[in-house]
């Protein structure tokens, strides 16, 4: 087998054209694309998928129906929205005491703010309400 990486910087030097996806590899189920960006393009959105943008050159504002990201060279920014997914957080103090697992608190739902490393990987969430101060004083003590 060969391991070649993908050139990203080379297959956009394959065409010219402005707002038509390339893909250029492929991964169980998903499309990896290139495209290339001029001007303003009316919102869209994509039910079934969530979407990864992924900026190699300038800069891109990304307009939400409720919100805006600005990417700059070498930024990523993941929509988990697309699909409707809304994330439910719990939380335990510790894995177990003496052999006996301890149970989860749930803390609510929480929109997905940012994430970075491979093994641990860091996920940062926003938790939609608070967290009751019992519940608070109880994990943290």
């Amino acid at each position: 087998m060969d391991y070649i990486p993908i050139n990203l910087q080379k297959k956009l030097a394959k065409f010219s054209d402005h707002w038509s996806p390339k893909i250029i590899a492929q991964m169980n189920d998903y499309h990896f694309k290139l495209v290339k960006l001029k001007g303003d393009f009316v919102w869209q959105s994509h039910d079934d998928t969530d979407e990864i943008f992924i900026t190699l050159d300038g800069e891109m504002s990304i307009e939400f129906r409720d919100g805006k990201v600005d990417l700059k060279v070498g930024e990523m920014f993941v929509e988990h929205e697309k699909q409707g997914m809304r994330v439910h957080l719990f939380i335990r103090k510790s894995r177990d005491i003496q052999g006996v697992t301890r149970d989860f608190t749930y803390l609510g739902e929480g929109d997905y703010l940012e994430s970075h490393g491979d093994k641990p990987m860091y996920i940062k969430w926003k938790l939609q309400n608070k967290v009751p101060d019992k519940i608070f004083l109880d994990l943290t003590s």
